[in-house]
């Protein structure tokens, strides 16, 4: 019997390593807080975050952070084999478990950088406190911000490889979890678990394509409202602490460069991201957009970043994409309608109202091979916008590359977390090893 168990545990172990992500290259250590972060204009209070931030380089308490949130990692880990297994591995929640034992480089509740010149002992003489820190920092010593939007399935921590490599080259991450149903399981401030919604994904198995996209589009609404909230309470940070940092020992305020805020995204999250730039593009530098779901961004916006104008110069079409334009078949050409109004903040805004567009500033779409073989995300159209520099402002700095035979969940940590035979068994990850993608992804 015992060794049966012995050789039981051996091959688990074997077909279940530890979990392993690419390892993090940059100048300082990184901090992270987990919190509810308060906010204003939205449906919920509060917005599921984590924060990710450099540290000094001279705190050693690294390497000492469980990969997932304990309070709710048996419930996520049920969640992911519940919905994103295949069939026959459902309900085999323990070959998960590998996670819950997986540490990640980082500083719990660390002391944030005063600024990215703050490593240096030296102090402007006759002031201290904050004072010292905007001193000392000046506008060029203040760190970036960044906030980044998780694809369908996932959350804030399945993104940790590309956010942990940002905070250890001087930003500060906020990554959010969204409360629409599309995040596989996020906590909200009441201790309550809300887990993925299956009901959307049903309508493109029924074959109701029309409704599916409709409903992602309109996912995406409600998911750049809470983007949007959440990053207006982002930018807060640097005028004013807030009771969740407070409790912890930390502090922005002062600390943050709030004219360099990029808005990030991967899949469903690019939409989100895009969709908030075309929104509110004063708000934020540059988007990043990985593996854009452009279908699911909402008319608006995609009117906007497909403009007649600009499309002309480029010989391609544009019709709406998959399912066309809500306002109209889908066989109308986009210069035969009238923007409609959409929604910021829960309210109705005209187009005459809204003088924002998504290029208004600068953008960098980074495609996976599987998204640019299949032509996904309009990734030739997004191409042939930037060969011709009619993408974001003229003659500034977007741009469009692709990572070399990569898939699209490599975007996220869930190809490094599974089993590399795994992740190629249901068509997670190409020929390259995901750690090695991710690398150059970050």
């Amino acid at each position: 019997m015992s060794l049966s168990m012995v050789i039981l545990a051996t091959l688990l172990s074997i077909l279940f390593p530890a979990v392993q992500l690419g390892e993090v290259k940059g100048k300082y250590n990184i901090g992270v807080i987990d919190l509810q972060l308060p906010v204003k204009g939205f449906e919920r209070e509060h917005v599921s975050a984590r924060i990710l931030y450099p540290c000094s380089k001279n705190d050693e308490d690294v390497a000492s952070v469980s990969y997932l949130i304990e309070e709710t990692n048996d419930q996520l880990c049920a969640a992911m084999m519940r919905t994103a297994a295949p069939p026959p591995l459902r309900g085999l929640d323990f070959m998960l478990n590998v996670w819950k034992f997986a540490k990640l480089p980082l500083i719990r509740n660390g002391k944030p950088l005063d600024g990215l010149n703050s490593d240096t002992e030296e102090q402007v003489e006759g002031v201290q406190g904050e004072e010292q820190i905007q001193k000392k920092n000046g506008e060029s010593g203040k760190i970036p911000m960044a906030i980044y939007s998780h694809g369908l399935t996932g959350t804030a921590v399945l993104y940790s490889y590309q956010t942990m490599n940002l905070a250890a080259n001087g930003t500060v991450v906020l990554a959010i979890d969204h409360t629409d149903g599309s995040a596989m399981g996020v906590q909200h401030v009441d201790g309550s678990f809300h887990t993925f919604d299956e009901s959307i994904g049903a309508l493109s198995l029924r074959g109701k394509m029309l409704e599916y996209i409709l409903a992602r589009r309109k996912q995406t609404d409600y998911r750049t409202r809470e983007f949007l909230a959440a990053a207006e309470s982002f930018l807060e940070l640097n005028k004013k602490n807030i009771r969740e940092l407070e409790d912890a020992g930390i502090s922005f305020v002062g600390k943050l460069k709030t004219d360099d805020l990029s808005a990030m995204g991967h899949s469903f999250g690019a939409a989100t991201a895009l969709t908030a730039c075309g929104r509110k593009s004063e708000m934020f530098s540059c988007c990043i957009s990985h593996d854009p779901a452009i279908d699911w961004v909402p008319d608006d916006v995609r009117r906007e970043l497909f403009n007649t104008e600009r499309v002309k110069e480029t010989e391609m079409k544009y019709n709406g994409g998959t399912c066309g334009f809500e306002s109209g078949s889908k066989k109308d050409s986009p210069e035969k309608r009238k923007p409609g109004p959409f929604y910021l903040f829960g309210k109705v805004v005209s187009d005459e109202t809204n003088n924002s567009s998504v290029h208004d500033l600068d953008h960098f779409f980074l495609y996976s091979n599987e998204f640019m073989d299949k032509g996904w995300g309009e990734f030739k159209l997004i191409a042939e916008l930037s060969r011709l520099d009619l993408l974001g402002l003229k003659s500034r700095y977007s741009e469009v590359g692709y990572v070399y035979k990569a898939h699209h969940s490599e975007f996220s940590d869930s190809c490094s977390t599974l089993p590399l035979w795994l992740a190629r068994a249901v068509g997670m990850t190409g020929p390259r090893n995901p750690i090695e993608t991710g690398e150059e992804i970050a």
